[in-house]
């Protein structure tokens, strides 16, 4: 089972935010949360709040051992960016977009979890890829 926790508009760019988001992937909660604490990044400051509430929710609302789990995925989208002007030389003015982040940490108990999405997303690309081929071939088909 997975449990997740999301923050939107963290004000910190999402390209410094994914540094910090691929240092904890994978790992078990203690250690992710040790690897946070040592960091010395504004995002790591985000990502501990934001793995505390994720904890606490696969805990309290879908019944997980705390001591089981690990960081399944850790993402860091971009969010709504504020625009700002700066003055230039010459009266002229130039344009200061403030950057910020939607984060998402989601939490697993089952280590094989990472296995049967992907093994259920190359079947989808397969049935896809599949489809396209009958069709092509159907149209050539009907060329002839």
């Amino acid at each position: 089972m997975i449990a997740f926790a999301k923050q939107y508009r963290v004000h910190i760019s999402p390209q410094k935010a994914r540094l910090v988001c691929q240092l904890i992937v994978g790992k078990k909660i203690n250690d992710a949360q040790n690897i946070l604490l040592n960091t010395p990044k504004k995002a790591a400051y985000f990502l501990t709040k934001l793995l505390n509430s994720a904890i606490s929710n696969a805990t309290n609302n879908h019944g997980m051992s705390g001591d089981l789990l690990y960081v399944f995925e850790c993402v860091a989208n971009q969010g709504p960016s504020m625009k700002r002007t700066i003055a230039r030389a010459k009266g002229s003015g130039s344009v200061l977009t403030k950057r910020s982040s939607n984060l998402v940490i989601k939490l697993s108990d089952n280590p094989n979890e990472r296995k049967l999405l992907l093994t259920q997303q190359k079947e989808l690309v397969k049935k896809r890829t599949m489809g396209h081929k009958k069709e092509k071939a159907k149209q050539k088909q009907k060329q002839q």
